[in-house]
């Protein structure tokens, strides 16, 4: 695995898009909020992006405004953000069909 610098990183987020950003099961403020940001962040630079968890997230992050994947398009980008191993994804809602094909993690 390669490790990017911050102008790699979003250098690989600006010619991409349609996006699925993937957190870790059992949802925390912190992978719901990283998720959310960077949802937010690639719709304004008008890219598509949403947002999947395998399980549900808490009321209290909904502030968080989380644009939650329906399937409403074919992901072409798979982005992991708070989670740093693959067993950390969960099983629910479809989350383990884009585990096997992430392109860029970002993690602390």
């Amino acid at each position: 695995m390669k490790q990017l610098t911050i102008r790699e990183a979003a250098d690989f987020l600006l010619r991409n898009d349609n996006y699925v950003l993937l957190t870790h099961r059992r949802p925390d403020g912190d992978t719901i909020g990283c998720g959310s940001a960077l949802c937010h962040a690639l719709k304004a630079l008008g890219k598509t992006a949403a947002v999947l968890c395998s399980d549900a997230v808490p009321s209290r992050y909904s502030f968080t405004a989380p644009v939650p994947f329906r399937g409403e398009f074919e992901p072409k980008t798979v982005v992991a953000v708070d989670v740093a191993s693959v067993q950390l994804f969960g099983e629910n809602n479809g989350v383990p069909q884009y585990t096997r094909h992430v392109d860029l993690c970002i993690d602390h």
